[in-house]
């Protein structure tokens, strides 16, 4: 029995839960995504605008490095790609959320204007896109800077490496070979022959001695080449890496952008469809809209500066038969009820002093009748 009556409070629970979910309307299910969206929209157009920018200045750096003095027209140009690629980016906005209003618009269906806006959104979009992709790329292609750096430490270090070797080995053993030649030939002058080829041999081993340290220097140089080659080759295998996540990065930008933009629409277009036909064959704004315009045709019927007086309710009724309005006596008291409880209007004695100006009445009327 106790397991039925929990099994019973817990379905009742659920329907009641149900019923408040279905009670919600659409614009309070998914406002937070209208807004989370639409903003994060924004804040991809100006990552788009920077991407591009960055691209574009890169080109228009090097056309300027071969200029002399021109700073200031370099300054004006930069103002100017900012300013075209702001209002670019503004452009593409708006031709989305006419691509997107004139799909819903349609109900959902393709027409001529579509097609139309969706070639203009193309055309839009894939120039954005490799903008974007090229930007990334500048932003983390820095494999030529790396690779000059590279080269100029391996310079450094292989001019190091040669001035040490020919300091410290070579020079002195080519010194001493120049030594022993000039021996040499005084020897050969002064007929001393047997003592030449002592000279001969010592110079052939110095020869051997520097090509020995020679190819040592070089076998050093070598592996020290190889080292910055392999280095070299990580560092592009990483940047490879790290262009293709840009690539992505850039095609997700520019989806979030379409998709706020896109969301916005749907979310505005479903709202007005649902007051369309919901809100505006509820009684309650049948009831509003019927006193907005009673309300109307009262303040233009009377004074309605603040603390004005109101006309009587049989000058009113005599304004209403002669102009052929749609207002019966009894909504006319009814409205007249409603201001008076609103605070729209004060009675003192016979007299209806007004208290509002029209647009604080309406509004007060609105807030009434709870209509957002």
């Amino acid at each position: 029995m106790t397991n039925n009556h929990k099994s019973s409070t817990s379905y009742d629970n659920y329907l009641k839960k149900k019923q408040k979910i279905e009670k919600q309307s659409y614009a309070k299910r998914n406002k937070w995504k209208r807004e989370i969206g639409y903003f994060s929209s924004w804040i991809f157009n100006i990552i788009s605008f920077l991407l591009t920018f960055i691209f574009l200045k890169s080109i228009i750096d090097v056309s300027f490095s071969e200029l002399a003095n021109s700073n200031i027209l370099y300054y004006i140009t930069m103002s100017l790609l900012g300013t075209v690629l702001m209002c670019y980016e503004l452009v593409k906005r708006f031709n989305v959320d006419h691509f997107c209003a004139d799909y819903y618009e349609h109900d959902n269906k393709y027409s001529v204007s579509f097609i139309k806006y969706s070639i203009i959104t193309l055309i839009i979009v894939i120039p954005s896109i490799i903008g974007s992709i090229n930007g990334s790329v500048k932003i983390v292609d820095n494999y030529n800077v790396v690779e000059k750096k590279i080269e100029n430490n391996l310079l450094i270090k292989t001019d190091s490496i040669s001035r040490f070797y020919f300091t410290n080995y070579i020079q002195p053993l080519q010194n001493e070979n120049i030594t022993l030649q000039n021996q040499k030939n005084d020897y050969i002058l002064k007929n001393k022959t047997y003592l030449v080829k002592t000279n001969d041999n010592l110079i052939t081993t110095n020869k051997e001695k520097i090509s020995s340290y020679e190819k040592e220097r070089d076998d050093k140089i070598k592996l020290l080449e190889d080292k910055n080659v392999k280095i070299l080759n990580t560092k592009k295998s990483e940047t490879n890496k790290n262009v293709w996540v840009f690539i992505i990065i850039s095609f997700f930008i520019e989806v979030v952008i379409l998709v706020g933009v896109w969301y916005k629409r749907k979310y505005d277009t479903t709202i007005v469809k649902d007051f369309e036909e919901i809100d505006m064959n509820s009684p309650n704004f049948k009831k509003w809209l019927k006193f907005t315009e009673i309300l109307q045709f009262i303040y233009s019927s009377s004074n309605s500066k603040i603390c004005g007086d109101i006309e009587t309710t049989q000058n009113l009724t005599s304004l209403i038969e002669n102009s052929n309005i749609n207002i019966s006596k009894k909504d006319l008291d009814d409205c007249f009820k409603l201001m008076n409880f609103l605070n729209i209007y004060e009675k003192e004695g016979r007299r209806r002093v007004i208290r509002m100006d029209f647009d604080k009445a309406a509004l007060t009327l609105k807030k009434h009748f709870k209509i957002e």
